[in-house]
């Protein structure tokens, strides 16, 4: 298993949001407590995609969940990271986390905390900058990876 850099750090409350960053672009989301941060492992961050996508016609994911899942799919893995950006207003922080593909799809994924919130919320955008139509079967408005980071 290949362990993958910060690409940027956030401390929200007792939270703390981490995007990881594979060699070949690909992000991926952590959120762990502050009070814990000290326990992670050196290099111990994996990414799984930002954003689940199938889109019709996409191989299945091999593996155990084959046929039962739609998760892990080739399109997944084929969005790369392009930029992030953090805006605040209104007592609102939101971090815009923009990927796209070779066939000019693009995602956007929307983490958004209130000042004093306990929680998050995530959205997650699915644009077609293609000349042609696409049918989703499949857009995850978050995916956690590494549950375990310790």
């Amino acid at each position: 298993m290949e362990f993958n850099p910060i690409l940027n750090r956030y401390t929200f409350g007792d939270m703390e949001i981490s995007y990881l960053i594979t060699a070949d672009g690909h992000v991926g989301l952590r959120m762990i407590p502050t009070a814990l941060t000290e326990k992670l492992l050196d290099g111990d961050a994996f990414a799984e995609p930002l954003a689940q996508v199938r889109l019709h016609g996409d191989a299945l994911p091999g593996s155990a969940g084959n046929g039962l899942t739609l998760a892990g799919t080739p399109s997944s893995w084929g969005f790369v990271y392009r930029d992030q950006t953090v805006t605040e207003a209104d007592g609102a922080t939101a971090i815009t986390t923009l990927l796209s593909d070779g066939r000019g799809y693009r995602i956007r994924h929307i983490l958004t905390h209130r000042a004093g919130a306990r929680a998050v919320s995530v959205q997650t955008v699915f644009e077609n900058g293609s000349d042609f139509p696409v049918t989703l079967e499949l857009l995850t408005a978050f995916s956690l990876g590494g549950l375990t980071p310790f």
